[in-house]
């Protein structure tokens, strides 16, 4: 093919001349120093002009390859043409499948309000038919005289009047003896775990008051009112320090323990009072 000036070969397809410049720069088009072969253009461009008509390239298609791409194109589709015809049929199985769905709701709203109409109905006819069939017994009877209204609705008996008994003076005359506590139980004589055994009822509860005041002491460091007495601190140590000696528990404690009785307004029994030194 003959070579051409880059103006000429702007002319020739109908671009500026800009243009070619750009596409040899690119690389897209080949050029030999100042010119450019036509083969190029029709390469680059598809056709050229020489002002009277335009110049096509000779090169013609592979029938080949024309008749597989063909082919492919066909394949795809009818491939097309049956996925339509796939997602046509889902919709309308769907479609179908909701209306199956909603009649079905809708039976079985209608089962239930009919049950439960129907059962509401046999309970008030077989409530109507046992009261009619009590409501003629009891007729039947009273016109044989055999119960009369009084009998049909017995008066309450008399209340007999119950025979006094005396008022138990303390909470110990209301316990059973078994639970009285026993004089092991002496504040005078305090043995290390007599305030954990529940039949020192005294100390017990004296013990479980002090625990109280000890956790809200600990939980509540800065307010005043929660914080322990003297007392309780000193009747803490008698009752719950192992290691406190014999004379000093019993110089310090049983005056410890009596004020904490009157403040948690604990009476002590006299069995805990029992053993008090001359």
């Amino acid at each position: 093919m003959p070579l051409v000036s880059k103006s000429e070969a702007a002319r020739l397809v109908g671009v500026t001349r800009q243009t070619i410049h750009r596409k040899i720069k690119a690389g897209e088009l080949s050029a030999t120093g100042s010119e450019v072969d036509t083969s190029e253009l029709i390469r680059v461009f598809g056709a050229i002009s020489d002002g009277t008509q335009p110049v096509t390239s000779t090169l013609q298609p592979d029938s080949a390859v024309q008749t597989t791409l063909q082919a492919r194109v066909d394949g795809l589709e009818s491939q097309l043409a049956v996925t339509r015809e796939q997602l046509a049929d889902t919709s309308k199985d769907r479609d179908e499948w909701r209306e199956i769905a909603k009649e079905a709701t809708s039976n079985v709203k209608l089962i239930t309000n009919q049950g439960g109409t129907a059962k509401s109905n046999d309970n008030m006819i077989i409530f109507i038919g046992v009261a009619f069939i009590l409501g003629l017994g009891l007729a039947y009877m009273m016109l044989r005289n055999d119960v009369t209204p009084s009998d049909a609705m017995p008066l309450p008996a008399p209340v007999e009047a119950q025979s006094e008994e005396p008022v138990a003076e303390t909470i110990f005359d209301r316990i059973p003896t078994a639970q009285v506590p026993p004089t092991s139980c002496s504040i005078y004589d305090i043995g290390l775990y007599s305030m954990y055994n529940p039949i020192c009822i005294s100390l017990h509860y004296i013990n479980f008051k002090l625990e109280d005041q000890v956790r809200l002491q600990n939980k509540f460091p800065d307010a005043e009112h929660m914080r322990v007495s003297p007392a309780e601190a000193l009747a803490s140590r008698c009752l719950n320090d192992s290691l406190l000696g014999d004379e000093w528990i019993a110089a310090k404690c049983p005056e410890a323990i009596l004020e904490l009785a009157d403040m948690y307004d604990v009476e002590l029994h006299p069995n805990e009072l029992s053993g008090r030194p001359e």
